[in-house]
C-alpha cells in the first residue's frame, strides 16, 4: 500500500541572496498554493551550524506531511524535500523552487513511500 510521495530536490548555483530565512519560509508557503497542498501552522526558519555548515533551514507542516529546505551558502546550493501522503504535480512544485532560488541545475529523485 502506497503511503506517500518523496520529492528531494537538489538545486545547484543559486541566488545566495535568496537563502535567506525569510525567503525560504516564503517558499515554503508558496509551493503548497502552487500545488494544492494545506499548510499546518507557519513555516520556521533559522540560521544555525558553525563553519561551512553554517546555514539556513526550514520546515513547514502541511496537513498531509512536511516541507524542509536546507541551505549551502559556500557551495551555492539549496536541498529541498517535500513528503506528503497526498499525491502532488512534481513537475509544478520543481519549476516552482528552481525559480525561486533562481538555480542554475537540479536534480530530483521521487519515490513513493509505502
Amino acid at each position: 500500500m502506497n503511503w506517500g510521495y518523496h520529492q528531494i530536490l537538489n538545486l545547484y548555483g543559486c541566488d545566495k541572496d535568496l537563502m535567506g530565512v525569510e525567503h525560504i519560509k516564503e517558499v515554503m508557503t508558496g509551493v503548497c498554493k502552487v500545488v494544492d497542498m494545506i499548510p499546518h501552522g507557519e513555516p520556521i526558519a533559522d540560521r544555525f551550524g558553525e563553519g561551512r555548515l553554517e546555514g539556513n533551514s526550514g520546515m513547514m507542516f502541511i496537513e498531509t506531511s512536511t516541507i524542509t529546505i536546507h541551505t549551502d551558502e559556500t557551495e551555492d546550493r539549496v536541498f529541498v524535500d517535500i513528503f506528503s501522503c497526498q499525491d502532488f504535480n512534481r513537475k509544478k512544485s520543481r519549476e516552482y523552487i528552481n525559480k525561486a532560488f533562481r538555480a542554475k541545475i537540479d536534480t530530483e529523485v521521487f519515490m513513493e513511500r509505502g
